[in-house]
């Protein structure tokens, strides 16, 4: 019987997986990870959030761009993050470099987002009163 794990060749390219991911992919699990890491929450967590929740090690292929994920999987991801599909798919198919202002703004909308209202009311008001106090 055939051992697809003896063969040295199909384990290498088992091992070697990620050095034959799709840059795009790559690049979707990486803003995935990102926006994962903003919330501060783990891999277990995003997977529960997702609904109908998906399996922990799918969403880890997915951020290492292992997965060719489908629009359903990627709308359930987007979700369980709590953010706008369209942050997720922001810029991939162009070479898009952002000042480092507008990533710290992105990255606040995002922490945002995954906040309660009274939680956003108090950023809200921190904001004010140093903008104020800068007489900005």
């Amino acid at each position: 019987m055939f051992n697809i794990v003896e063969n040295p060749l199909i384990l290498k390219i088992i091992m070697n997986i990620r050095e034959f991911a799709d840059p795009i992919l790559k690049d979707l699990g990486k803003r995935i990870r990102h926006y994962r890491n903003l919330q501060d929450i783990t891999i277990d967590k995003l997977a529960e959030r997702c609904d109908p929740p998906l399996h922990y090690n799918y969403v880890g292929g997915v951020e290492r761009g292992e997965y060719n994920l489908s629009l359903a999987g990627l709308l359930r991801i987007s979700r369980g993050l709590k953010i706008p599909l369209e942050k997720l798919l922001e810029g991939l198919d162009v070479e898009y470099d952002k000042t480092e202002k507008e990533q710290r703004i992105n990255d606040l909308s995002i922490l945002l987002r995954s906040m309660e209202l009274d939680q956003i009311d108090l950023v809200s008001g921190i904001a004010k009163e140093i903008v104020t106090a800068q007489g900005v």
